[in-house]
C-alpha cells in the first residue's frame, strides 16, 4: 500500500502525523511545495486535538526538522533556520545523537549560504564531534567537506586542504 493510500486510511493521530512526514521526505525531490504544505500539516496535527495538552513532540521535531531541509533548498535560509533551531530543541528531548547532529550540520549549512561563517563553523564543528563520536564515516566526512567549503569562501586554502578530501 503507498503512503497516500495508507495516509487517506490512518485515524490515530500519531501514525497519521508519521505518515504525513514520510510523503513529504518522499516528495521532496518532485513537488517541494507539496512537501513544505505536508510538513506543516505534520506540525500542526502535533500541537493541536489529540495533542492540545501534550504536544507529540517527535513529530513535531521530525516535521521541523523536514521544513528546514525544505526551505533550505528553495534559498528561505532564514526560515530554515527557525524551523531548524525549533527542531535542534524538540530533538533535545526526544532525538538520537545522530538526529541532533543532523540538525547541527543542516544549521551549518543555512548559515554558510547567509555567509554568517563563525555560526556556521560552529554547528559544523558540534555535528563534527557527534557524527566522530558515533562512528558515522559519511556523515563526518560531509560535514569535513562543509568545513573545507568555509575555508574557501574565507579564501584560506590551506586550511580548507586539510579539511577536504
Amino acid at each position: 500500500m503507498d503512503l497516500e493510500t495508507r495516509l487517506a486510511a490512518a485515524t490515530d493521530p500519531k501514525q497519521r502525523i508519521s505518515l504525513l512526514n514520510q510523503l513529504a521526505e518522499a516528495l521532496r525531490g518532485k513537488d517541494m511545495k507539496q512537501a513544505i504544505q505536508l510538513a506543516q500539516e505534520a506540525s500542526q496535527l502535533s500541537l493541536q486535538g489529540a495533542f492540545v495538552d501534550r504536544t507529540y513532540l517527535r513529530g513535531l521535531a521530525v516535521s521541523q526538522y523536514q521544513l528546514g531541509q525544505f526551505l533550505r533548498e528553495v534559498n528561505r535560509y532564514d526560515q530554515a533556520i527557525q524551523h531548524l533551531l525549533e527542531a535542534q530543541r524538540l530533538f533535545e528531548q526526544v532525538g538520537t545523537p545522530l538526529e541532533k547532529s543532523k540538525v547541527l550540520n543542516l544549521l551549518g549549512m543555512n548559515y554558510l549560504s547567509l555567509s554568517a561563517y563563525a555560526e556556521s563553523l560552529e554547528y559544523f564543528l558540534s555535528a563534527l564531534k557527534i557524527f566522530h563520536d558515533l562512528g558515522e564515516k559519511n556523515q563526518e566526512a560531509e560535514v569535513l567537506n562543509n568545513i573545507g567549503q568555509l575555508y574557501i569562501f574565507l579564501a584560506d586554502y590551506q586550511k580548507a586542504s586539510s579539511y577536504l578530501f
